[in-house]
């Protein structure tokens, strides 16, 4: 089911997936605002900034709390480790993903 739904959902498409089927664009923010809503553009640049690198460092470290459906279902989280330093590189029909990783030393 994964492949099947990488396929059609984000390797077919020839639309922006962040506004198109990019599911952290349309979840909640609560982390990211710490529960604190500014207008000063500079400090929400720098929450979002924070916020996402603290999101990696979850992710990296497996430390990352499951999403679940109704608060019960637990949903797969193997995606997260794309999240970042994955690009789709475009093909003739079908797009493909690369991901660059940094090995454990840090040494890219």
């Amino acid at each position: 089911m994964e492949d099947w739904w990488v396929e059609f959902a984000y390797l077919r498409q020839r639309v922006s997936l962040v506004t198109n089927v990019n599911y952290f664009c349309t979840d909640s923010c609560d982390f990211i605002l710490h529960g604190a809503y500014t207008s000063d553009p500079i400090r929400r640049v720098v929450d979002l900034i924070e916020a996402a690198l603290d999101f990696k460092h979850r992710v990296d470290h497996n430390t990352l709390r499951p999403l679940r459906i109704k608060n019960v279902l637990p949903v797969c989280m193997k995606g997260m480790k794309k999240v970042f330093g994955t690009t789709r590189s475009p093909g003739e029909e079908s797009d493909e993903l690369k991901t660059h990783v940094v090995p454990d030393d840090g040494d890219a």
